[in-house]
């Protein structure tokens, strides 16, 4: 049989331009909603600004996810993502991995629903994490040992990345925003919302979140365990460079848009004033 594609793209290694969060999200939905291929899309943040971003799910109101005071004092820029989840901080000090890829490369009860695809996640990330020393044990009393909780990764009881999804009726795009590291006072950007995982027993983002970096001195580490997975898992890897031609011809490909920039009224921004584009 032929060994399925895994197209490995490292926007955080781009050498012509960093590439904005903003771009990021075009580009994965279009990888999505407009192309056949498997796709891992990487991103440390390092060229991220220093200032943070807020990104909601594609159901998220600002005024009910955000300090809207300090949003607007601050001139926070909200973008709200193509697919549901809930609502993050995101800068500098996060790294995004994104898995777009055909429902066929994986067993058909993986990709069942969300929890299916939630659940087999959780195992990708902690056999990615055994390899780079993490505890996965899943022992509560454990500090630092990783577990899925809902939808969220952890160590112990505290949350270092969430996850959003997407299903249509033969692809999936799981992405996740992992927090490497982060200040708490940007976490308060967001309010403690009303509808949370049960475990996180309305903590406050000190007591809640959990930074990776404290328990991994390599921040590459994580990334590169989760790529060679898919190496075990029996897929060929092809490294794409961001500004190879089937990245920009994904862009162009007719699709339905849903990722936007919005203000604290959630009303959309025209996304042609957001960034300057990279493609």
């Amino acid at each position: 049989m032929q060994r399925p594609l895994l197209h490995v793209l490292r926007l955080d290694r781009a050498r012509i331009a960093p590439v904005h969060i903003f771009e990021q999200l075009r580009l994965e939905e279009a990888l999505y909603r407009a192309d056949g291929n498997n796709w891992i899309v990487v991103n440390d943040g390092g060229h991220a600004p220093p200032h943070p971003s807020v990104v909601l799910g594609i159901s998220g109101k600002p005024e009910k996810m955000c300090d809207v005071t300090r949003v607007q004092q601050e001139d926070v820029p909200l973008y709200r993502r193509f697919t549901g989840g809930g609502t993050v901080v995101v800068g500098e000090g996060t790294t995004f991995i994104s898995l777009i890829a055909n429902k066929s490369v994986l067993p058909s009860k993986n990709t069942n629903g969300p929890r299916e695809l939630m659940k087999w996640s959780g195992d990708w990330y902690s056999n990615a994490l055994r390899e780079c020393g993490v505890d996965v044990s899943s022992e509560e009393s454990s500090k630092h040992a990783f577990a899925l909780r809902e939808n969220d990764y952890v160590l112990g009881n505290r949350k270092f990345a969430g996850n959003a999804q997407g299903l249509s009726r033969d692809r999936f795009v799981h992405h996740t925003s992992i927090l490497w590291s982060f200040q708490q006072l940007d976490m308060m950007l967001l309010q403690n919302p009303e509808k949370q995982p049960d475990y996180r027993a309305r903590r406050d983002h000190n007591e809640f979140l959990i930074p990776l970096s404290e328990t991994m001195a390599d921040r590459e580490a994580l990334p590169n365990a989760l790529i060679q997975q898919f190496a075990k898992m029996g897929f060929d890897l092809v490294d794409v460079d961001p500004d190879d031609a089937m990245v920009k011809e994904a862009l162009v490909r007719k699709h339905h848009k849903s990722s936007s920039a919005v203000t604290v009224l959630n009303e959309k921004i025209d996304s042609h004033s957001v960034v300057k584009k990279r493609w």
